[in-house]
């Protein structure tokens, strides 16, 4: 019996450390530059004059046109998003079918900016938005302080926003979790969601961590299944 006690110990001590190895390390990361919109590097854009793709070359400005198969690339906050068959959508296509608010926030100079509405195909669908902490919150926070924070805040805004559009949805769960991305471990709110308004289909939200300076990137994520979340990482780089 005693034996049997120590082993089931033992177990819970690993158990222990290996959350505790999980849990993510703050990192002190540099702006790469002044806080800007990011560009699309190759790829090609749908010209709706002529109603065909149209190749381009070298950096070209985002947010203004549907792009298909470019390169994501945000020089000051270090983010790169490149996926084959990825689309990104225009600033008004996803005011208006993702977010109300957005049209209004895509200025680097304010509190909050959106950056990127993407379709990475069977990596789901995701936003990039970039958060001034001291001028939306007054403090800067760390990772995990956000996290805890921010968990209840993105669940409500989802439900407002949702509403805002004439749909209704139900959060099923929330957590605090991480994801593994570009080799860094990063907390990751996870929602389970309900569309009442689509025969109460559920699927997934995610919502990826990174601080940059007194910067924090969240990283939106839609997925049908949980383990699209690892598939959506690996469109994601760092620098």
């Amino acid at each position: 019996m005693k034996r049997l006690l120590a082993f089931a110990l033992s177990l819970l001590m690993i158990f222990s450390f290996a959350a505790c190895v999980a849990e993510p390390q703050e990192t002190e990361r540099a702006l790469n530059g002044e806080p800007a919109r990011g560009v699309f590097i190759g790829g090609k854009r749908f010209d709706y004059d002529k109603r065909e793709w149209i190749a381009f070359e070298g950096e070209n400005p985002i947010g203004s046109a549907v792009v298909d198969d470019a390169v994501y690339y945000n020089k000051a906050f270090g983010i790169r998003v490149e996926k084959e068959g990825s689309t990104f959508y225009t600033d008004i296509f996803f005011a208006e079918r993702e977010n109300p608010d957005a049209k209004e926030k895509i200025d680097p100079a304010g509190a909050e900016f959106y950056d990127l509405y993407c379709s990475a195909g069977d990596a789901g669908t995701f936003v990039i938005r970039y958060e001034n902490m001291p001028k939306y919150r007054g403090k800067v926070l760390s990772e995990k302080e956000y996290a805890k924070s921010y968990l209840d805040e993105y669940a409500e805004n989802m439900v407002k926003s949702h509403t805002a559009l004439g749909e209704d949805i139900t959060v099923l769960e929330k957590e605090i979790g991480t994801v593994k991305v570009d080799g860094e471990t990063l907390w990751c709110l996870k929602y389970h969601i309900s569309l009442d308004n689509y025969d109460s289909l559920k699927c997934y939200k995610s919502v990826i961590l990174r601080k940059t300076g007194e910067w924090m990137t969240t990283i939106e994520v839609l997925h049908a299944y949980p383990a699209v979340l690892e598939d959506t990482a690996k469109c994601l780089f760092f620098e």
